[in-house]
């Protein structure tokens, strides 16, 4: 795995992705990722996705028990049952904001959300002057596949590094 270095923007680079994309029909409105570039930003996008998924993983529960309260027969206890709902429900505002905070952190980034339950990720790319994405699942050392835009994380093929630019 490449080592992420603080003094190089690890971002593809906007005039490079031009370049790539040139006239050929390819939207310029996206930035491209090698193979390299996505690799030196997974240290970062490692822990962006750790933060989602603990974050997703905590609006779940917090959905469950919500529904759980909502559920109880009203009686004397309402007033302890109201609220313990109303924490609940601040909790799920706060963290709910903080879920959509790190979602725009990842896409400030370029990084798309292939799949929550999966934990994936998709860094736009090209192979053979057409847009693809390569795919990388959080744990995985590396970026090691890729798929076709129109297909889902569960199409992803192993990558060929030295097809892709």
């Amino acid at each position: 795995m490449f080592a992420f270095s603080p003094n190089k923007d690890p971002r593809p680079n906007p005039a490079e992705s031009a370049s790539l994309a040139g006239d050929r029909g390819i939207p310029r409105s996206e930035s491209w990722f090698s193979v390299e570039s996505a690799n030196r930003l997974l240290p970062l996008v490692s822990r962006i996705a750790q933060d989602l998924m603990r974050l997703d993983e905590m609006i779940r529960q917090q959905e469950a028990q919500m529904k759980g309260l909502e559920k109880l027969p009203k009686g004397n206890d309402i007033r302890a049952f109201s609220e313990e709902l109303e924490s609940v429900k601040e909790s799920f505002r706060v963290d709910s904001e903080r879920l959509d905070r790190v979602r725009e952190e990842l896409a400030s980034l370029g990084v798309e959300i292939e799949s929550l339950e999966d934990a994936a990720f998709a860094f736009p790319s090209l192979l053979a002057q057409r847009p693809i994405r390569l795919s990388w699942r959080l744990g995985e050392p590396e970026v090691l596949h890729w798929r076709e835009v129109e297909e889902t994380f569960r199409d992803r093929r192993p990558l060929d590094p030295a097809a892709i630019p």
